[in-house]
């Protein structure tokens, strides 16, 4: 007797236990979640852009040089312009401006492979400040150019030739040499 009460109570107990709900199975799935840290890099394939000697009001003539700028980081990127100067010797510090003056000078700069032919430089657009100026179809551009000379829209590994324009000051007492520092700066595009 005591076999069959322990056998009806566990049967019970089964009936019970498939008959009183869902069963839930210990099943799962797994996300994957990935990133990559964007990494914003230019280089430059030459760190100075001599202009030589010129005459006051004078202008560099047209050459081949080009600094070539090569996006090494992995996002496409848009650079931006900026000069700084540092006045070398005695005598009265120049100003970058708009247009050439006493102690003022002009530099501008092109994202271009044909940049230094005649004519080219924007005397608005092309010119370099002291402020940060991004690069887009018209600045420090040649407006008919396509965007793979421009720079702007920069894909990773891509170069762009970087040249430069100087008109030296109207008047001034400074004859050593000076130095102009142009700084580049790389922003996603």
């Amino acid at each position: 007797m005591k076999i069959s009460k322990l056998l009806s109570i566990i049967g019970i107990v089964f009936l019970l236990s498939i008959s009183g709900g869902t069963v839930y199975a210990a099943l799962f799935e797994e996300i994957y979640c990935t990133v990559i840290i964007q990494d914003l890099s230019v280089s430059l394939g030459a760190s100075s852009y001599p202009f030589g000697q010129l005459a006051t009001s004078g202008t560099s003539a047209p050459t081949g040089q080009a600094i070539v700028v090569t996006n090494d980081g992995n996002v496409t990127e848009t650079y931006e312009l900026s000069l700084a100067y540092t006045l070398t010797g005695s005598g009265t510090a120049w100003t970058a401006g708009a247009a050439p003056a006493a102690h003022i000078f002009r530099m501008s700069a092109l994202f271009s492979s044909t940049a230094n032919a005649s004519g080219n430089y924007d005397g608005t657009a092309d010119v370099l400040t002291t402020s940060d100026q991004a690069a887009s179809g018209t600045i420090f551009a040649i407006d008919a150019e396509g965007v793979g000379e421009k720079g702007y829209s920069v894909a990773t590994s891509a170069t762009r030739d970087l040249n430069f324009c100087f008109e030296a000051p109207t008047s001034t007492d400074l004859t050593s040499q000076q130095y102009i520092t142009v700084t580049i700066t790389a922003t996603a595009s």
